[in-house]
C-alpha cells in the first residue's frame, strides 16, 4: 500500500469467533462479537475497488483454527469483497507493472478494550487512567495533542508513540493551527464503557437464520443457503435482507420475474437501499420494463457505491433506446473513467452512428489495456498468439448483443481452430465439439449463448459440458448436473466430463460409490492429471478400495507418479498399509506451492515418526525412540508447515517426555517440562471454535487437533509420561 503503514496490526490477535460483516457493501471487517472488539475497514467502491482482510491458521475446510497458525505465511487467508470486475484491477498485475493505492485499516472503538480512535495517521489507545498512548503511522507536519487542558506538540514519523495524560472521553489531534485531525467521540466511549458482554443472538429469530445462508452461500453453498432465507421469511416475511439473498439467487439463476417480486418486496420496506433499488432496476432491464428499469437505476447511481454498476446498466438501456444526449451525459461524469462497461457501450454506439471515438477508445485502453474492442472496431482482427481468445470472445459477445452479429461471427471464425468456444460462436458445430475441453472453461458473460446453441444442437455433447461448468458457476449444481449427464448420454467419456459428474455425486449428491463410477471412467493415465488422481485416490480411501488405490498408483507414468501431491497420497497408502519407513522416504524432498499439500504432508510426517518412535519404545529402545520423536518437532525439506511454540505439538512433547524419562534422563525431561509449560501459559490464547453462525451461538465445533493439545498439556502438567 502506499503511504500506509499497518505494520502496528501485527501483534494483534483476534481470538476467534470472527464473523465477516457487510462483505458486499462499503464498511468491511472483522468483529468478535464476545469480546465486543474488531477491524473496521471502510472504502468505497467507486473511489478504492475491493475490500480485503487477511486471517492466520485457515485449515484445509476453510475454518480458522489456532493449530494452523503459521511462521512462514502458509495457511493464510485472504478474504476479498466488492465487485470481482473491479478487484481484479488490483489482483492481476502483468510483468514488469507496478500499481500503488491508499487505503486504511481501522479498528472499531473498543480493540483490545483500550483502543480509543484511529485513522490513517494515528492510532490513540488509553488505559482509562489518565494515561493516553498516540501512535503515529506516517510522516505529518507538526501535531498537537490537547486533553485536559494540557497540550503536548510532536512531530509524527512512522512508528513513533508519544504518551501523554489526559481524558479518554475529551481528547483532539490538531496541526498548528488547530484543525483536528482526530478527535474522541464522547458518545462512542460512552457506548464502549458501558457495553460489557454482548448477549448472544436468539437464534430462532430471522436474522440469525439469514446469516446462517450468507455463511453458506459466502462458503459457495448457495443451493443450502437458500433454505435458512426461506426459514427466515418463514418468520418475519418483509425481512428485506433475506428477500434479497433470495431475490439475487433468482436472478443468478436466469428468473428476472421471480427476481423482480422479491426485490421490490425488500424495497417496500427499505425504500432508500442503492442495492436492491439496483437489482429491481436490472430485473426490469431483462424484463423488458424500460422505464421503471430507468428510474431505478437513477436512484442507484445516487450512491457511490452502486453508481458504476447503475451507471453501466443505464448506458445499455440509453443504447437500446438510441438516446446518444443520455448516454453522452453519462460519460461526462469524471468517475466513468475506470467504468469499463460504459465505456465500451459508449464506444459500440457512437460507431454504429458514425460518431468520434477516438477519445473513448483512449479511455478503454488507459483503464484496461488488454480491451480488444477498439481494436476490433477499428477492423485490426491480428493479435499476437499470446492474447487471451477470452477477451476476443467476450467483445465478439458484446458486438452480437448490440447488432453486429455478422462481424462478432468473423472474429470468432479466426480463432475457431485455437478454441472450442470461438468454434461454438463461428456457428462451426462439428468442429467445435472435436476440440478437447482440457484447459477450456467458456467465460460467463457467454452463458446465455452457449444455452442457445446447446438447445439448437441437441446432439452437441461438448456443448453441454460447456453449459453443465457455467450452471456450475451460479451454484445451479443439480441443472449442472443434468447436463452433464445429457452429455454422458451422447457418450462423452472426457476425463473432464467425468471429474465433474464425479464431484457433484461426491460432494453434492453424497453418493461416494456412484462418484467413484464416474472417477473409474475417466481415468485414463497418459490424460489426467494430479488434481484427478489425488481426488481419485481419496475417494477410493474413503470406501477402503485399497487393493484399487494400489492399481491406480501403479497405472500412474513416471513423470505423474514423480508429482508432490501424488507422492503424498502414495505416502499416505504406504502408511495406511504400515509401512511408515516407506511414507518417510517419499515425503523426503518434496515441494509444495500450495499450503494445503504442506499442512497434510506435515500431519502425515508427524504421525509416521510418532509410529516409528512407538515401535522403538515397544523394543525397549528409549534412545532410538527419541531420534524419531524429535524429527517430528523438525522440519521436512521445504515443508514450512510451522511449528509455533505454546500450545503446540503437545503430543510429540508429551513422547519426547516419556522417551527421555525411559531413558534415565530426567533432570533433561524436567527441564523441558518447565520450559513447555512456561511457554504455554505465556502464550495461550484463549480460543474455542464455534458452530453454524461461529459468533452468535456458542455451539463447540468440534477440533480433534486442538483437543488434542488440550489433552497432552494435562497429561504433562500431571507427570503421567513417568508412569
Amino acid at each position: 500500500m502506499n503511504n500506509t503503514d499497518i505494520s502496528h496490526y501485527r501483534d494483534v490477535y483476534f481470538q476467534l469467533p470472527l464473523f465477516f460483516r457487510n462483505l458486499r457493501r462499503s464498511t468491511f471487517g472483522v468483529y468478535h462479537r464476545e469480546k465486543g472488539f474488531g477491524l473496521l475497514h471502510h472504502a468505497s467502491p467507486g473511489e478504492l475497488p475491493g475490500r480485503k482482510i487477511w486471517t492466520l491458521g485457515t485449515g484445509d475446510d476453510g475454518k480458522v483454527t489456532n493449530e494452523n497458525l503459521t511462521l512462514d505465511g502458509a495457511g493464510n487467508i485472504e478474504v476479498q469483497a466488492g465487485p470481482l470486475p473491479v478487484q481484479t484491477d488490483f489482483l492481476r498485475l502483468d510483468p514488469g507493472e507496478t500499481r500503488t493505492w491508499e487505503e486504511a485499516w481501522l479498528p472499531v472503538a473498543g480493540m483490545q478494550k483500550t483502543h480509543l480512535a484511529s485513522n490513517a495517521d494515528f492510532t490513540v489507545s488509553g488505559n482509562g487512567k489518565g494515561q493516553l498512548l498516540i501512535q503515529c503511522h506516517g510522516s505529518h507536519a507538526p501535531a498537537v495533542f490537547r486533553s485536559a487542558g494540557k497540550t503536548v506538540e510532536f512531530t509524527p514519523q512512522p512508528g513513533r508513540q508519544i504518551e501523554a495524560e489526559g481524558d479518554c472521553a475529551d481528547w483532539r489531534i490538531t496541526d498548528p493551527d488547530g484543525w483536528t485531525l482526530l478527535g474522541s467521540d464522547p458518545e462512542t466511549v460512552r457506548k464502549t464503557e458501558l457495553k460489557g458482554q454482548t448477549e448472544k443472538i436468539d437464534l430462532n429469530t430471522a436474522e440469525a437464520e439469514y446469516l446462517q445462508g450468507l455463511y453458506l452461500e459466502e462458503d459457495g453453498r448457495g443451493s443450502a443457503a437458500v433454505a435458512h432465507y426461506q426459514t427466515a421469511l418463514k418468520i418475519d416475511a418483509s425481512y428485506s435482507p433475506a428477500l434479497a439473498a433470495l431475490g439475487a439467487r433468482e436472478l443468478l439463476l436466469g428468473h428476472p420475474s421471480e427476481a423482480r417480486k422479491l426485490f421490490e418486496k425488500a424495497l417496500w420496506k427499505n425504500r432508500r437501499s442503492p442495492e436492491y433499488s439496483y437489482y429491481l432496476g436490472v430485473c426490469c432491464l431483462l424484463l423488458g420494463e424500460e422505464k421503471e428499469a430507468e428510474f431505478q437505476l437513477e436512484r442507484a447511481c445516487c450512491s457511490a457505491d452502486w453508481r458504476p454498476a447503475a451507471a453501466a446498466r443505464l448506458a445499455e438501456l440509453f443504447f437500446r433506446q438510441r438516446r446518444g444526449e443520455a448516454l453522452e451525459k453519462l460519460l461526462k461524469n469524471p468517475e466513468t473513467e475506470n467504468n469499463i462497461e460504459l465505456l465500451e457501450t459508449a464506444a459500440l454506439y457512437a460507431f454504429t452512428r458514425g460518431r468520434q471515438t477516438e477519445e473513448i477508445f483512449r479511455k478503454i485502453k488507459a483503464a484496461a489495456p488488454e480491451n480488444p474492442l477498439p481494436e476490433l472496431l477499428q477492423g485490426h482482427y491480428d493479435f499476437p498468439e499470446t492474447f487471451d481468445v477470452r477477451h476476443l470472445l467476450i467483445a465478439a459477445e458484446r458486438l452480437s448483443v448490440h447488432g453486429m452479429e455478422e462481424t462478432a461471427r468473423q472474429l470468432a471464425a479466426q480463432y475457431q481452430d485455437r478454441d472450442p468456444i470461438a468454434a461454438y460462436l463461428s456457428g462451426n458445430i462439428e468442429l467445435a465439439e472435436r476440440h478437447s475441453p482440457a484447459g477450456s472453461f467458456p467465460p460467463p458473460e457467454l452463458a446465455g449463448r452457449l444455452e442457445s446453441i446447446s438447445a439448437a444442437h441437441p446432439e452437441a455433447a461438448r456443448c453441454h459440458y460447456y453449459c453443465g461448468l457455467l450452471r456450475a458457476v451460479r451454484e445451479d449444481w443439480t441443472s449442472a448436473a443434468a447436463a452433464w449427464e445429457r452429455a454422458w448420454q451422447l457418450g462423452l467419456r472426457d476425463p473432464e466430463l467425468c471429474r465433474n459428474l464425479g464431484i457433484y455425486w461426491w460432494n453434492v449428491a453424497d453418493d461416494p460409490a456412484k462418484a467413484a463410477e464416474f472417477y473409474a471412467a475417466g481415468f485414463r493415465p497418459d490424460e489426467v492429471n494430479y488434481k484427478y488422481v489425488s481426488e481419485y485416490d481419496q475417494l477410493l480411501e474413503q470406501l477402503k478400495a485399497t487393493e484399487t488405490r494400489r492399481k491406480l498408483f501403479a497405472a500412474l507414468p513416471e513423470k505423474l507418479k514423480a508429482n508432490s501431491y501424488v507422492l503424498l497420497r502414495m505416502a499416505e497408502l504406504k502408511f495406511s498399509e504400515g509401512d511408515p519407513e516407506a511414507a518417510l522416504k517419499l515425503l523426503k524432498g518434496r515441494r509444495f506451492v500450495l499450503c494445503e499439500g504442506k499442512r497434510m504432508t506435515g500431519a502425515l510426517f508427524i504421525a509416521a515418526n510418532h509410529e516409528l518412535g512407538g515401535r522403538a519404545m515397544a523394543a525397549g529402545d528409549p534412545v532410538k525412540a527419541l531420534a524419531y520423536y524429535e524429527a517430528a518437532m523438525s522440519y521436512p525439506h521445504d515443508l514450512g508447515v510451522g511449528r509455533r511454540t505454546g500450545k503446540f505439538d503437545m503430543k510429540t512433547k508429551y513422547l519426547i517426555l516419556s522417551a527421555l524419562t525411559a531413558a534415565g534422563r530426567r533432570d533433561e525431561a524436567e527441564s523441558r517440562r518447565e520450559k513447555w509449560l512456561r511457554e504455554c501459559a505465556e502464550l495461550d490464547i484463549e480460543f474455542s471454535t464455534l458452530a453454524v453462525i461461529r459468533w452468535e451461538c456458542g455451539v463447540p465445533f468440534p477440533s480433534p487437533l486442538l483437543e488434542e493439545n488440550n489433552h497432552y498439556h494435562d497429561l504433562i502438567k500431571e507427570r503421567k509420561y513417568e508412569q
